[in-house]
């Protein structure tokens, strides 16, 4: 089986625009990925992830000085959102009924 996996990775939840990055890059692939890759049967799993930008390198054990936001070890999980998960819809399906957000999805180690 042929497919894509496109992980998409934010540090702030809104774009420039304030839109939220969920809400943007959902829209892009409705309106660029698919249509990009309709009729070729491929599968695709789109993912945004949110980092929080709230981790951190620290420069030394007592200094109180970090390369980041907050210590390493401070660093919040990443939010994973869903875009699309399936087969690319036929060209003549359009880009409406087969993908929703499916949701946040808990990160996990491969």
């Amino acid at each position: 089986m042929n497919g894509f996996d496109a992980v998409l990775r934010v540090s702030d939840p809104l774009t420039w625009g304030d839109v939220p990055w969920r809400v943007e890059a959902h829209g892009r692939v409705r309106t660029h990925v698919l249509p990009a890759l309709a009729g070729t049967g491929a599968y695709l799993r789109a993912l945004l992830v949110h980092t929080q930008e709230q981790g951190g390198l620290a420069l030394g054990p007592d200094s109180g000085s970090h390369l980041g936001f907050n210590p390493l070890g401070e660093a919040a999980a990443p939010i994973v959102t869903i875009l699309f998960d399936g087969q690319v819809p036929a060209a003549s399906e359009g880009s409406g009924s087969s993908a929703e957000i499916l949701g946040v999805a808990t990160p996990r180690a491969r």
